[in-house]
């Protein structure tokens, strides 16, 4: 389902493969939140309390 609104597996659970999740640059979107995922779009993830916004255009 992801991949058909353009979310990468990385993007959404990647972790830094040294520096793990001190790089939150580099973690995934379902990682940084700490909240329950509700909903994936394309242009963002839908948390119980707020939003994860993509950074590049779908």
């Amino acid at each position: 389902m992801t991949d058909r609104l353009g979310w990468t597996a990385p993007e959404l659970f990647a972790v830094h493969p040294e520096h793990g999740t001190l790089r939150v640059d580099y973690c995934g979107a379902l990682l940084l939140s700490g909240n329950k995922p509700v909903a994936v779009e394309a242009s963002r993830i839908v948390f119980e309390s707020g939003s994860a916004y993509r950074n590049k255009s779908a």
